[in-house]
């Protein structure tokens, strides 16, 4: 309040200059996002993937906190390169997926169920998961003689779930569901997440090359309060 007022009685010319240091100003190179569902468990929102055992109360509980469970993402909007290792969020190729393995702008989130066939209209599904492979690699699959192999074509990504060792692809829809996807469809790094404003980190990429960038861009723009997803109120 007291900076506005300070504003408010500003002299032309120094209004002129605080606006064109606005405009001098760098643009923000990171989004916001918030994630649901346990596809990229344990690395992102393990909580969703909270085993159930037993009945009553405790189990409900339990279960329950794994279905509502989001955490909050900073993506990296375009970085200077996508490397093998590296998490990325990107356009879900055939625009349907499950509502609650999306990540949508925090902006306009309304957090989805377990239920939900489909991400709210307004906003393009958009899923996050793990370069496994780029352009130019061979993937290999089975052993001996009778292993078939699947070359990544140019200006594409194999992109796997963290969880795919233990979710069906139905369950977890990645490149086994839809092939390799074009690198002009990633629309940037995950570079940091929160569960909670003292439950936070880094996402590691598994490229040093990758971490060293990111370390930098989470320097000058994370802020945990904000990133954060909000706290359920109290029935």
């Amino acid at each position: 309040m007291e900076q506005a007022k300070a504003q408010g009685n500003l002299t032309f010319a120094q209004a002129v200059a605080l606006a064109r240091d606005a405009l001098a100003a760098p643009a923000a190179l990171t989004t916001r996002l918030l994630f649901a569902g346990p596809a990229m468990a344990p690395t992102l929102n393990a909580r969703a993937a909270l085993a159930v055992s037993g009945t009553g109360a405790a189990a409900a509980a339990t279960a329950a906190a794994a279905r509502d469970a989001v955490e909050g993402l900073l993506l990296w909007r375009d970085p200077p390169a996508i490397r093998v290792g590296d998490v990325v969020a990107f356009r879900a190729p055939g625009g349907t997926v499950p509502g609650y393995e999306a990540a949508f702008r925090k902006s306009t989130l309304n957090p989805p169920s377990a239920s939900s066939s489909a991400p709210p209209p307004s906003d393009p599904p958009t899923l996050v998961r793990r370069v496994a492979a780029l352009g130019g690699d061979v993937l290999v699959d089975g052993d001996g003689p009778d292993a078939g192999t699947l070359p990544i074509p140019a200006g594409h990504a194999w992109l796997l779930a963290d969880a795919a060792g233990t979710l069906p692809p139905a369950a977890a829809p990645d490149s086994r569901t839809f092939g390799p996807v074009p690198l002009s469809s990633i629309l940037g790094r995950i570079i940091y997440a929160a569960a909670s404003p003292v439950d936070h980190g880094p996402v590691l990429s598994g490229s040093a090359a990758s971490a060293s960038d990111d370390a930098e861009v989470v320097t000058a723009e994370l802020c945990v309060d904000d990133l954060a997803p909000p706290r359920a109120t109290p029935a």
